[in-house]
């Protein structure tokens, strides 16, 4: 498992072929302002949380979970006005 907090970040180009207690990356969890750059590797879960952020290139994900909202106050304008909390981004060629 990994797990990412307060704003750092990391990026992941690759990993074993996933398989429970031998390869790949069983569970990551991102949260507080944290970031992740996956392109490539094998992930089972993926857990994304509290304003953090993601882009996806490649790589195999079998579970996405987002717990956080999807849109959001921008008060930027007057009046504020509600507006997508983009989040996720997916950089694919082919689903």
């Amino acid at each position: 498992m990994i797990t990412l907090w307060v704003n750092s970040s990391a990026t992941i180009q690759g990993t074993s072929a996933l398989q429970e207690f031998f390869g790949g990356i069983w569970e990551l969890n991102l949260a507080d302002n944290s970031s992740l750059n996956f392109s490539g590797g094998e992930l089972r879960h993926l857990d994304i949380g509290n304003n953090a952020t993601t882009t996806l290139s490649g790589g195999r994900i079998d579970y996405i979970e987002s717990g956080q909202l999807a849109w959001k106050w921008d008060y930027g304008v007057d009046p504020p006005v509600v507006v997508p909390n983009l989040h996720i981004e997916i950089l694919c060629r082919d689903w």
